[in-house]
């Protein structure tokens, strides 16, 4: 605390960290946190694009003193969605001044990949092909999407499979 003349100095708000995201809960969770110094106390506001940000179900904003006149600013964002990329700012305001620094938030597509037919060969004793049946593929987590399959004995002791249209993200393969 800086003190002149018996009374303590007002300070206008100033970024000594600009907005940074920071992940949380496997990417779930989004953190937008900046650090300043004030003095007074300032009053601090989130907007996405031109819309203040109240705290709600999926937002919190946090103000917490970590030294004296310094501040951990942070906008807690859960259930991360792609609608939710954009443009945020944070404001600081007290009555020496205010200041905003913006950050952006984009979501890069995952790099796809596609095969028009797929053809693999399973032992028979291990599936069924007299049931209908319904199936979510997975590999690595992520879900492959699969337009239409079908299975056909391919002998006494094979079934062949046929998918067609398969499509998954860089992560997942068959």
């Amino acid at each position: 605390m800086v003190v002149q003349n018996g009374k303590e100095e007002e300070i206008p708000p100033t970024f000594i960290q600009k907005p940074q995201i920071r992940q949380e809960d496997d990417g779930n969770k989004l953190v937008f946190e900046c650090r300043l110094d004030a003095c007074p106390r300032p009053d601090i506001a989130w907007f996405k694009g031109e819309r203040q940000i109240y705290d709600d179900r999926r937002t919190s904003i946090r103000v917490t003193e970590t030294a004296t006149n310094r501040y951990y600013v942070a906008l807690e964002l859960d259930d991360v969605f792609e609608t939710d990329a954009g443009l945020y700012r944070v404001t600081a305001r007290n009555l020496q001044g205010e200041v905003s620094a913006s950050i952006n938030l984009n979501f890069t597509p995952p790099h796809t990949w596609s095969r028009d037919v797929l053809i693999f060969f399973i032992p028979s004793g291990k599936f069924d092909v007299s049931r209908s049946c319904r199936s979510d593929w997975f590999q690595n987590g992520y879900k492959t999407v699969i337009k239409h399959f079908f299975f056909k004995r391919w002998s006494a002791s094979q079934i062949k499979a046929e998918l067609n249209e398969v499509h998954g993200d860089s992560a997942s393969s068959l």
